[in-house]
């Protein structure tokens, strides 16, 4: 027999099966079995859920993998487990179920803090302010700069620090700038007052970091006895605060010095 013979004979079945329908007994026009025919169709499968989506970047591209965003996360801040705040060049949110950006969002955010879900600072190449849903920003930033730490005293003491020495003080009105004598980027900055502020330079392993006081007037440089170098600082209102290393380890300050 023929090659091609023997395939179209094992082709016939299948053609015959899908295909070609024997009449029913009572001849009708349709003819075949509407099932048989159904069963020919191609199967699509079980459909498949829409992925997860993180944040949107717009004209309706969001990111699916990593979650929320693929940019390095700088800052959090959160009221509870469906209430989360961060910044990676960009605010974003979860609110226990989904995530979502800042309404309004000025990409250029890479710190956030707050007194509550509904009174946030965000701070970057600009200050924002998200009070009652409604957002404000503030175009205070220096060209080439940004800010790097924040730090809430009160409604009327808020301090943005950041590149090459800038600090900008909120007194409830208006941001001033109270940058310090120094070129350094500062890291953090916490404060117990308005006249007791303190703010730590990033430095460089070759270059420790530097310490700064506020005392209500100006700043003070204060580089004795640092461990390391700092990245973020943090204190109480008893005199003692703690400082985290560039290498990852802590810096205890007992009143009178590092331990």
């Amino acid at each position: 027999m023929r090659p091609y013979l023997f395939a179209y004979l094992l082709l016939v079945p299948c053609f015959t099966a899908c295909g070609e329908q024997e009449p029913d007994p009572a001849g009708s026009p349709d003819g075949g079995d509407a099932d048989a025919a159904t069963s020919c169709a191609a199967d699509p499968g079980p459909a498949e859920a829409d992925p997860e989506l993180g944040l949107c970047a717009g004209e309706g591209w969001c990111f699916a993998n990593p979650l929320p965003q693929p940019n390095l996360v700088t800052s959090l801040y959160a009221t509870s487990p469906d209430d989360v705040w961060g910044a990676a060049g960009r605010a974003f949110h979860w609110n226990g179920a989904a995530w979502a950006g800042l309404e309004g969002d000025p990409h250029q955010v890479d710190r956030v803090i707050g007194t509550g879900p509904d009174d946030l600072w965000f701070g970057g190449s600009l200050i924002a302010h998200q009070l009652d849903g409604e957002l404000t920003t503030y175009d205070v930033v220096p060209a080439e700069q940004s800010v790097f730490g924040m730090f809430r005293i009160a409604d009327d003491q808020i301090w943005a620090v950041g590149t090459a020495g800038l600090a900008l003080r909120w007194n409830g009105d208006s941001w001033q700038d109270k940058s310090m004598p120094t070129g350094a980027d500062i890291a953090s900055v916490w404060g117990r007052g308005p006249n007791d502020v303190w703010a730590i330079a990033a430095g460089s392993p070759a270059q420790p970091g530097t310490r700064l006081h506020w005392n209500g007037t100006q700043w003070q440089q204060s580089d004795g006895g640092a461990p390391c170098t700092f990245l973020r600082v943090w204190g109480s209102d008893t005199g003692r605060g703690w400082g985290r290393c560039r290498s990852g380890g802590l810096g205890y300050w007992n009143g009178d010095q590092f331990i």
